[in-house]
């Protein structure tokens, strides 16, 4: 239908995190529950414009987030 969610990161080992709100054409617009739990690399998040939903623990035991930026 022309948009699509982030469920997670291909590699483990990401210090600063991008979520675009487009990805091959298609517009995100929801972080999935859980996508980032427990990842211990990442310190700073930007959400970039578009994103609407995040969704349930997706940020949750990410202990060393330093940053959210939206």
């Amino acid at each position: 239908d022309g948009e699509g969610w982030i469920s997670g990161l291909e590699s483990s080992h990401c210090e600063r995190l991008i979520i675009p709100s487009e990805i091959d054409g298609k517009k995100i617009k929801k972080i999935g529950d859980t996508a980032f739990f427990g990842n211990l690399d990442v310190k700073e998040v930007i959400i970039e414009d578009g994103i609407e939903v995040l969704g349930a623990y997706c940020f949750s035991k990410v202990d060393n987030l330093e940053s959210i930026t939206l």
